[in-house]
């Protein structure tokens, strides 16, 4: 049995880039890097607290794929979902697969 056994999700690779618009301006904008990449993604610890008078969730989780260039300051949508890039490790560097430390910001 191989990991990739347990690639149950796909899920977007995005890239935050400069884009020129037709006045001269700049606009950041998020753009597919990696598409439908098969991954799996595991929850790992969540708590709420209050800001701005808003109560507000943090929920971590790890997402296991195939070796590619992931920048933590990229970002994953899976499932309607978006999560901000915490940290990307090659697991004993034999590029066999990679784990990614994914974070979700939940107003409420």
């Amino acid at each position: 049995m191989s990991i990739t056994d347990f690639y149950k999700n796909t899920a977007n690779v995005e890239r935050q880039t400069r884009e020129e618009d037709s006045v001269g301006t700049w606009k950041e904008i998020w753009t597919v890097v990696h598409g439908n990449v098969a991954c799996c993604i595991q929850p790992r610890r969540g708590y709420e607290f209050v800001t701005h008078d808003k109560m507000q969730s943090e929920v971590t989780h790890v997402l296991y794929c195939a070796v590619m260039e992931i920048r933590p300051s990229d970002r994953v949508v899976s499932m309607g979902l978006v999560f901000d890039v915490l940290d990307v490790r090659n697991v004993d560097y034999l590029d066999r697969f990679l784990t990614i430390d994914l974070k979700q910001v939940v107003t409420n």
